[in-house]
């Protein structure tokens, strides 16, 4: 795998990365570019050999210039407007994401203002985009419409968790800088058109058309998968179907991708062979036809990968020349990075250059593996190594097609395997049945439902037709999907990896990729493995998948690390011990459970857990059954084991408590009521001890929280759950002494006892507390109480997470978001 256009994409990849990080200030770029091109002149003059150094060099300096470039465009100049009442003019410049919720609008700012009393300058000309999301019912609007918008725009926040998704920077590549929100519609109204690529309007309405049709002839859940098989537009497709599909193994094909577009433009050319159509004629209707559906599906990386390659392959067909995987490959990533360098931090562009690449390069090789492992039996006489007889190697048809099936899932998700690991923490071993029973389904399915699309546009009824099929498919699809998402060990959890163990994945990827492409060496090889050591490439495979990514399966104990988590206006905390065990401490959650879709639990508690490769939870705390205390253990139930729950004795006087143990029973978590004086332990070395409620009935649920002390060596760390200060005066003060505090209900004034925290003498405090709550968390009496002990203190909102490490005597503390610690 080498070329030309391979090294140039190679060595332009490494200026992107040295301009993102800025290892070359610009001045210096422009200084070193302006003499590489002089003496590159010079060098075609003078007809020198070594010219093709300084394209070389030029593709380099190119990288880092574009990178910094765009860096420098995408921030825009509106962050000025974050929160300030405003009234924002601008068109929407790209298809609106459709939820079920709400809508999501891009809109390209043209005009601002804000009221005349609010302070502070604004751009006279801005530059930049706003995210509106409009939720509820109210006007739809479309690609083109002109808006006004009056709101109060903001920056968003950075990530709480280390390693959490950086929603901020994922909108920055899109060069969005702003987002608003609007409840129905209120503050916006719609102004006319602005200006609008005419080619791309006309494949949005088509679209449009295309999915009136499958909505009207469709169930909702069947015509929410067609849509993301066709357009990849998931934004129907309910959550639940969208994890079958993630865990087993199959997501891929609800974004376009080359077997999209391929698929398109093999029909094209079936109609246009059997029409017998000019050739150029031909050609030029396929290539429009697939860049009109390129455009419907949103252009991402994936599908205009696939375009360019798609059309460097119409051009060979057209020259009648042979096509190039590997020239074709690498002008797409290069075409795709000159327009946006920003493209290759993204892991849509990542995955699926990787699947490609994996697909067209190692699937060859591992069915070579293959024969060569499982050998046909007159070649393998060796006891323990599987013998296939030859008649079966020989054998066209149906086995060959499945073992080049395997061979191609295999590949695909062998090259994926470390890029997926560090963005979504898991991997899918039932990938593989999935893939071969699911994709050619899916086919049938974009065929019928295509097909049934356009003929709806003509006459709708026979489009119903039509789509009886495709909704018994669908269905069936859907089920089986759901069966081998849930299959025992469907999905194993993986630390993330770093990105060094990534680097070393693929260097022995290419490493062995080189030993079997060059025939000298995959000779011999072979040689030794049928004469002499018929078990040596089965066992070193296997060494060096366990040696490179044991650490990531099974991550090492470690000192103690505690987190807080910045779960919003609610509670969370997860304690790593030493030993490899983990407790959680509360869920988070909304204030009413009833009054919210959004469940801390799938957004941030889960995603962390599979982030640092945690399996089960042997311990679950909750403290007491408010929602924003123990609704994100409503996902625990169905999605990771729990071992032991602790709660207090009052906690299923709640309904809502209630419910919660009796789901936990039934998948056999084992329920245990706690009260002050009692004793958990927890690992070899950590004890919590329970130092209220007493057995007594309280009242006030908050009242009722359990308190508890945990104690690692010489540090200890106290829980208070939201109890009152009435409740913490009356603990015994001798068991409250701790290096840390969690301050009781998220601040609040009601919580505040100075004696308390007198006894405690914390040095730092953590207050778990939502941003922008309603609640006014926390009380600046807290926080002036907290000053004026001169205790070091924490708060979610602010500072995100709040990690803390200890080895049993010291400790230390860091924050998971950049802002400065807040201390007295």
């Amino acid at each position: 795998m080498s070329g030309p256009i391979l090294t140039v994409l190679i060595i332009y990849i490494l200026g992107l990365l040295t301009g993102y990080f800025g290892f070359l200030p610009p001045p210096v770029l422009g200084i070193v570019g302006l003499l590489v091109i002089i003496f590159g002149i010079l060098s075609l003059i003078q007809g020198r050999e070594n010219s093709r150094v300084y394209i070389y060099l030029l593709a380099f300096l190119l990288g880092a210039v574009n990178i910094q470039w765009h860096i420098a465009v995408g921030k825009g100049n509106v962050e000025a407007l974050a929160g300030k009442p405003v009234v924002i003019t601008g068109t929407i410049c790209q298809e609106p994401e459709i939820r079920p919720e709400y809508i999501n609008y891009v809109i390209k700012i043209e005009k601002a203002a804000v009221l005349e009393e609010m302070s502070g300058e604004i751009p006279e000309k801005p530059r930049g985009k706003i995210l509106l999301t409009i939720s509820g019912k109210g006007e739809f609007y479309a690609y083109g419409d002109r808006l006004e918008v009056n709101a109060t725009p903001l920056i968003p926040a950075e990530p709480g968790q280390p390693g959490d998704f950086n929603y901020r920077k994922y909108l920055q590549l899109q060069g969005i800088q702003l987002i608003a929100k609007a409840r129905q519609g209120a503050g916006v109204s719609k102004l006319g058109t602005g200006d609008i690529n005419i080619f791309v309007n006309a494949c949005l309405e088509l679209k449009a058309r295309l999915l009136s049709v499958t909505q009207a002839t469709l169930a909702p859940r069947h015509a929410g998968l067609l849509q993301g098989l066709l357009f990849g537009s998931d934004g129907l497709i309910d959550n639940q179907i969208k994890t079958d599909f993630a865990y087993a193994g199959v997501v891929h094909i609800l974004s376009v991708s080359g077997f999209h577009v391929t698929l398109i433009a093999a029909i094209c050319l079936f109609f246009i062979d059997g029409l017998r159509l000019n050739r150029r004629v031909g050609l030029l209707l396929t290539v429009t036809i697939t860049l009109a559906y390129t455009v419907m599906s949103g252009a991402g990386p994936a599908a205009v990968r696939s375009l360019i390659m798609g059309w460097t392959m119409l051009a060979a067909r057209y020259l009648k020349r042979d096509y190039n995987w590997v020239t074709s490959l690498c002008l797409s990533a290069l075409i795709l990075l000159l327009i946006d360098p920003n493209y290759l931090l993204q892991a849509g562009f990542q995955l699926s250059f990787a699947a490609t690449w994996g697909i067209l390069c190692l699937t060859p090789q591992i069915c070579k593996l293959g024969r060569l492992i499982f050998a046909p039996a007159e070649k393998n006489n060796v006891a323990g190594i599987p013998q296939i007889p030859a008649s079966y190697i020989r054998q066209p048809g149906l086995l060959r097609l499945l073992g080049s099936s395997i061979g191609l899932t295999l590949s695909a998700q062998l090259a994926v395997f470390p890029i997926s690991s560090y963005y979504f923490y898991f991997f899918s071993l039932a990938a593989l049945p999935a893939n071969l029973i699911i994709v050619p389904l899916t086919t049938l399915v974009m065929i019928l439902g295509g097909l049934a699309s356009i003929v709806g546009l003509i006459w709708l009824p026979l489009a119903g037709v039509i789509n009886v099929s495709t909704g018994f498919i669908t269905e069936f699809i859907l089920m089986t999907t759901h069966w081998l998402a849930q299959l025992p060990m469907a999905v194993i959890t993986v630390r993330q990896p770093a990105v060094y163990e990534i680097a070393v994945f693929y260097l022995i990827l290419f490493s062995g990729l080189y030993v079997l492409q060059t025939p000298a060496v995959s000779l011999r090889i072979k040689r030794i493995y049928f004469t002499r050591y018929p078990r040596l490439i089965p066992v070193i495979l296997t060494l060096v998948a366990c040696l490179l990514w044991i650490n990531v399966l099974f991550p090492e104990g470690k000192e103690l690390e505690l987190t807080f988590l910045d779960i919003g206006q609610g509670d969370a905390a997860v304690l790593e011990s030493p030993g490899g065990l983990t407790a959680v401490i509360d869920t988070g959650g909304a204030n009413e459970l009833s009054k919210s879709s959004y469940n801390p639990g799938e957004k941030i508690l889960m995603p962390f857990l599979r982030r640092k490769g945690i399996r089960k939870i042997d311990l679950l705390l909750l403290s007491h059954p408010h929602a924003d205390h123990i609704q994100g253990a409503e996902f625990l139930v169905d999605h990771i084991p729990v071992k032991l729950l602790i709660i207090s004795g009052q906690f299923c006087a709640d309904k809502q408590g209630a419910q919660l143990v009796e789901a936990f029973k039934a998948k056999g978590t084992k329920i245990r009521e706690a009260s002050g004086g009692d004793m958990i332990s927890f690992d070899e070395k950590i004890n919590l001890e329970v130092i209220s409620p007493p057995e007594a009935v309280i009242e006030d649920t908050n009242d009722a929280s359990l308190v508890f002390r945990l104690g690692y060596g010489e540090f200890q760390a106290l829980f208070t759950g939201d109890a009152g200060a009435e409740v913490l005066e009356k603990i015994d003060k001798s068991k409250l002494a701790a290096e840390v505090v969690k301050v009781p209900h998220h601040g609040s004034k009601f919580s505040w006892s100075e004696s308390f925290y007198q006894a405690v003498d914390p040095e730092a405090a953590v207050i778990s507390v939502g941003s922008g709550n309603n609640f006014g968390h926390p009380a600046g009496q807290v926080l002036q109480g907290l000053r004026k002990l001169g205790t070091l203190y924490y708060r979610t909102d602010i500072n995100g997470a709040v990690i803390i490490n200890s080895d049993g005597r010291d400790f230390r503390i860091r924050a998971g978001r950049t802002a400065p610690n807040v201390i007295n």
